[in-house]
């Protein structure tokens, strides 16, 4: 968020996908979510969107988590 800050977009953009990729591996959804709802949070684009609801679609628990409740509002608002 930092990077995106100080206008660093594209490379603000480049951590958080790493950083999902990583999460991914290591099996780490709660991380995962919380990556992606910041890329949605720095670029709202379709690319974002698509990121974050690949995330959710795939919990099968926590949905009254405030990360999962807060990802959710995020696309729908």
């Amino acid at each position: 968020m930092a990077l995106a800050s100080a206008g660093r977009v594209t490379e603000a953009v480049d951590v958080l996908a790493d950083g999902c990729e990583l999460a991914r591996a290591q099996g780490a959804l709660a991380w995962e979510l919380r990556l992606a709802s910041a890329f949605v949070a720095i670029q709202d684009g379709v690319a974002a969107r698509d990121t974050l609801r690949g995330v959710l679609s795939r919990f099968q628990e926590g949905f009254g988590t405030r990360d999962y409740r807060l990802a959710v509002a995020a696309l729908n608002g």
